[in-house]
């Protein structure tokens, strides 16, 4: 599914949803339910970390990419993952947590949702089963406070906000 019944700050949404969003001077959030999944997204916050894009990894659909973390993990009871979606200049730092009775229901919401990706002047939509590359840690790659930014970001990048 290529296209976005919703779309809040760089996520993706589609099927039968409720959304709830939270926009104070902190930070701006989002709660998503639907039959199988529910999720909750922090979009933007006060408290800025730069990511290490060097150490996080990438998905693209055509030249358009994002740089991710991602953790999952699966119970008797439940399926979870949490994601961590950035891009160098104003797509940084959106952490999503996807939580689901089991497997399945974690998958459909991997299958209708999405990341919006800039790629020159256009977004493009990557799918969250794009997303491969799971992390056995817990704790997201970000840059030390005390380095200059530029130390994590990538030699060479398709994205122009890069260079």
């Amino acid at each position: 599914m290529n296209v976005c019944l919703i779309v809040i700050g760089n996520l993706c949404l589609n099927g039968s949803l409720s959304v709830t969003t939270v926009d104070d001077s902190m930070h701006t959030s989002v709660r998503v339910s639907a039959p199988e999944y529910s999720m909750s997204a922090m979009l933007a916050t006060d408290n800025i970390r730069t990511p290490d894009w060097i150490r996080m990894s990438r998905a693209c659909e055509g030249a358009a990419c994002i740089s991710y973390f991602k953790h999952c993990e699966q119970g008797k009871e439940r399926a979870s993952c949490v994601y961590h979606f950035s891009q160098p200049g104003d797509l940084q730092n959106t952490e999503l947590t996807i939580v689901a009775r089991d497997l399945d229901g974690l998958r459909t919401a991997e299958q209708t949702s999405g990341v919006m990706a800039r790629s020159e002047s256009s977004f493009t939509r990557i799918p969250l089963n794009r997303l491969t590359e799971e992390s056995k840690s817990t704790t997201p790659p970000y840059c030390d406070r005390h380095k200059p930014a530029t130390a994590c970001m990538p030699a060479e990048s398709g994205d122009p906000a890069a260079r």
